[in-house]
């Protein structure tokens, strides 16, 4: 029995992987960069390979990102393996 539950924990563990988020303001957006202010820190992001997502969870296309995403617009920041994989418009 503690050898399922140990494989279960393990397994859930797994499943889970490295993905952080964090919540965010949006300073700018360029040509192929997002500029994300995290706890007092600017982290500036290639937007290649990220996908962005509105308040519902649908994804962004290209041509509307810089109306949706402007700037002091509230963000969650998704990371997995140290990098990021999606931006989230927080409600």
């Amino acid at each position: 029995m503690r050898r399922f539950i140990l494989s279960l924990f393990v397994a859930f563990a797994l499943l889970c992987g490295n993905a952080l988020a964090a919540d965010g303001v949006v300073v700018a957006l360029e040509r192929g960069m997002i500029t994300v202010k995290i706890d007092d820190k600017e982290k500036k992001i290639e937007t290649r390979g990220v996908k962005f997502l509105d308040a519902e969870g649908k994804e962004v296309a290209r041509q509307d990102r810089r109306t949706t995403f402007k700037k002091d617009t509230k963000v969650e920041v998704v990371e997995k393996d140290g990098k990021v994989v999606e931006i989230k418009l927080k409600k």
